[in-house]
C-alpha cells in the first residue's frame, strides 16, 4: 500500500477515477436508452439517442477492461473496523456480478443489433463495429429480452451497492464509503 493510501485509507486516485467515471458512463447508458422512448421510431432524435446508447455501451466495455486491470493490480485499503468474512465474500460476489453484467450487457446489445440485421455504428466517430452474429430474427428477439432483463438486474445491483455503501457509512460508521470518496 502506498504511503498516501495508508494515511488516507482511500483507494488510489486511479481506482476512484474509474469508479466515479463508471457511474457517469452507466448513467449515460441508462438515460440514452430511456430517451429513445420519448421519440417515435424513425425520427432523428430517436436514432441519436440510440447511437449515443451504442457509443456509451462500447465505451463501457473498453472502460471495464481498464477498470479491471487497475483493480487487480492495485492495493485496496481495508474496511476499518474490519467486517465479518461473510460481508467480505458478499462484496466480492457483488463486484463479480456488477462487472460480469457490465461485460455481458454491451456484448448482448451488440449481438442483438447484428442479429436484427444491422451493424453497430458509432456515427460521430465514423466507426462501425465488426458483425458478431448473422441476421436471425429469433436470436435478435431473445437477445433483446435478455438485454432488458440484465439491464434491470444491473440497475437493481447498482441500487443495492449504493444502499449498502450508505448503510456502512451512516449505520456501521466504518470507512467503507470514505475509501472511495
Amino acid at each position: 500500500m502506498s504511503t498516501s493510501q495508508s494515511k488516507s485509507g482511500k483507494f488510489s486516485i486511479l481506482l476512484r477515477f474509474f469508479h466515479w467515471s463508471g457511474v457517469l458512463i452507466m448513467l449515460g447508458v441508462y438515460v440514452s436508452c430511456w430517451m429513445r422512448n420519448l421519440y417515435e421510431k424513425g425520427t432523428n432524435e430517436r436514432m441519436l439517442a440510440m447511437h449515443l446508447h451504442f457509443a456509451l455501451g462500447v465505451l463501457l466495455l473498453a472502460w471495464l477492461l481498464f477498470r479491471l486491470g487497475a483493480y487487480f493490480f492495485s492495493t485496496k485499503p481495508p474496511i476499518v473496523p474490519s467486517q465479518p468474512g461473510w460481508q467480505a465474500g458478499a462484496l466480492k460476489l457483488m463486484h463479480g456480478f456488477l462487472w460480469g453484467l457490465m461485460l455481458v450487457l454491451p456484448l448482448s446489445g451488440w449481438m442483438m443489433v447484428n442479429a436484427g440485421g444491422r451493424a453497430v455504428k458509432i456515427s460521430f466517430l465514423g466507426m462501425e463495429l465488426p458483425t458478431l452474429v448473422q441476421k436471425n430474427d429469433t436470436l435478435a428477439k431473445m437477445l433483446g429480452q435478455a438485454h432488458e432483463v440484465m439491464a434491470l438486474l444491473l440497475l437493481i445491483l447498482i441500487a443495492g451497492h449504493t444502499l449498502v455503501a450508505l448503510w456502512h457509512h451512516f449505520f456501521k460508521k466504518d470507512n467503507a464509503l470514505r475509501r472511495m470518496l
